[in-house]
């Protein structure tokens, strides 16, 4: 899309911020599965392997943790709890 000639400047910043965004949520989502799977000295490693991982991986767990500490507090709202959703695993098109 960013490669389109006729997109916006506006569209193209807000689609750059979109894949900054994902890309980020997933540094941090695979963080945490490294994590959970390897051990924390498996996830430190994925974490400072590139300072790209690390900034949203920081960001991500310090956002989460004072969020917690917040609502622990009483200071903010507690979270609405969303309904259940149900994550399938990814599976390659290859495959299929």
């Amino acid at each position: 899309l960013l490669a389109l000639g006729n997109l916006p400047e506006g569209s193209k910043a807000a689609l750059r911020r979109h894949e900054r965004h994902v890309r980020d949520k997933y540094r941090l989502r695979n963080f945490l599965d490294v994590k959970a799977e390897r051990g924390l000295a498996s996830a430190a490693a994925y974490a400072l392997a590139s300072q790209s991982n690390l900034i949203p991986i920081v960001r991500g767990v310090a956002a989460d943790k004072l969020d917690a500490l917040l609502r622990r507090a009483g200071i903010a709202a507690k979270q609405q709890v969303p309904p259940m959703r149900i994550l399938l695993p990814a599976t390659s098109a290859a495959t299929e």
